[in-house]
């Protein structure tokens, strides 16, 4: 993971998932997610809303554009 992927994956935990532990599997899905660059992918329109707002520049404007980062 870069480290502007992983900046985006703290502030989004932070911002969606506050009280989600690092220990938590549900944690480790998103990491893994990130990693893999499938998070768009993974995501509901609210999280696609928080990765937008958190990197307008990297996410789709059209929030049901399939999308996978490489």
């Amino acid at each position: 993971m870069t480290d502007k992927i992983k900046q985006i994956f703290e502030h989004f935990m932070a911002l969606r998932f506050a009280h989600i532990k690092v220990a938590d599997p549900y944690y480790k899905e998103w990491q893994d997610r990130f990693e893999t660059g499938i998070e768009w992918q993974k995501s509901d329109y609210s999280n696609r809303f928080a990765l937008k707002t958190l990197a307008p520049d990297l996410y789709p404007d059209d929030k049901d554009d399939f999308f996978i980062r490489e």
